[in-house]
């Protein structure tokens, strides 16, 4: 997906028709269509590459948090922790991909494992763990 794929051969698609598909995930997550997103986010990265498209590259970091919110959201804990490791090895002190992988381990009931990475995010700064001393506390309804 994306970032990891080093394939260099000539794309499949033009930069316009990648920016739209862009485009498109971004109409459904403002819509709060979270699951349709996340699907999108992950065909732009998918289509994208890594090397492809050199001046897009540089946006990866912004759009795999946009794709961590929207998995998060849609529920797809398992995939939005996938998203979240990416996300560290482009910022290896992402304080919101810690505490997004915090809450998703807690949702999947990897307590411990939950509790080491809230930690890790409010070392880093992160406004939720600052908030809420442990991720048991935070409670996302709603969205």
């Amino acid at each position: 997906m994306g970032l990891f794929d080093f394939f260099s051969g000539k794309p499949q698609v033009s930069e316009q028709q990648l920016m739209q598909k862009c485009m498109q995930a971004v109409g459904y997550y403002q819509k709060r269509d979270f699951a349709t997103a996340a699907k999108y986010f992950s065909e732009y990265f998918d289509l994208k590459g890594f090397g492809r498209f050199p001046r897009l590259d540089a946006d990866d970091y912004r759009m795999y948090l946009n794709l961590m919110l929207s998995q998060f959201y849609s529920r797809n804990y398992s995939e939005c922790i996938k998203t979240c490791q990416k996300i560290l090895k482009l910022n290896a002190n992402s304080k919101d991909a810690y505490a997004f992988i915090a809450m998703s381990q807690f949702k999947l009931g990897y307590t411990s494992e939950a509790n080491v990475n809230w930690n890790r995010a409010r070392e880093l700064g992160n406004d939720l763990a600052i908030i809420f001393s442990s991720v048991s506390d935070v409670k996302m309804e709603g969205f």
